[in-house]
């Protein structure tokens, strides 16, 4: 293998572990502050024998997941539009101040519009797949992230339902064990 080859592949997976540590601990961190919440409940209702009034430790609600295409045509876009910009400038600059007094400064401008759109297409893919490989990073991130708080909501349900089983009588020993079923596994602390 070539020396550019073993560069690539080695950025290439740099970047994967990357992303892979990311979501990990995305994960970990609601995880473990779902865990504090159940952990807390249960503690509570094993002393006073009820849930306590407190609002969720984490969201409700949650976004939905974006499309990946999309995100990747959006990156494009946002690349080519930066390229567009960063190419156009110099050569708007170098046409306005070289250009002829008899010559008017719309051609400088549509000439730099003109080359900016050329190097946008040829070039605007390279910071459009920068831009893609950190806003993918990000929304793999929130992914992970909600796969904690689509069982949050579960849990949060799973309360409610308890601090209606407490006050018809149900046992708290069980109201605990059923709570407690809701743990999901995070990472160990180091």
């Amino acid at each position: 293998m070539q020396g550019s080859t073993k560069a690539s592949i080695g950025v290439g997976a740099a970047t994967w572990v990357a992303g892979q540590v990311g979501e990990a601990r995305a994960y970990d961190r609601a995880g473990r502050i779902m865990n504090a919440q159940i952990e807390a409940d249960i503690d509570y209702i094993a002393r006073h024998g009820r849930v306590a009034d407190v609002p969720p430790a984490l969201p409700l609600t949650g976004r939905a997941a974006r499309s990946k295409p999309v995100l990747f045509l959006q990156s494009w876009l946002m690349g080519a539009a930066l390229t567009a910009v960063l190419v156009a400038l110099p050569f708007l600059v170098a046409g306005l101040s070289a250009r002829d007094p008899n010559t008017p400064p719309g051609l400088a401008i549509v000439g730099s519009l003109g080359v900016g759109l050329g190097g946008a297409l040829l070039a605007g893919w390279l910071p459009g797949l920068l831009i893609w490989i950190v806003r993918g990073s990000r929304e793999n991130n929130r992914r992970s992230e909600g796969v904690v708080l689509a069982e949050f909501r579960r849990y949060w349900d799973a309360r409610q339902q308890a601090a209606h089983d407490l006050m018809r009588g149900a046992d708290p020993v069980q109201v605990n064990l059923w709570l407690g079923s809701f743990f999901i596994p995070v990472a160990e602390d180091d």
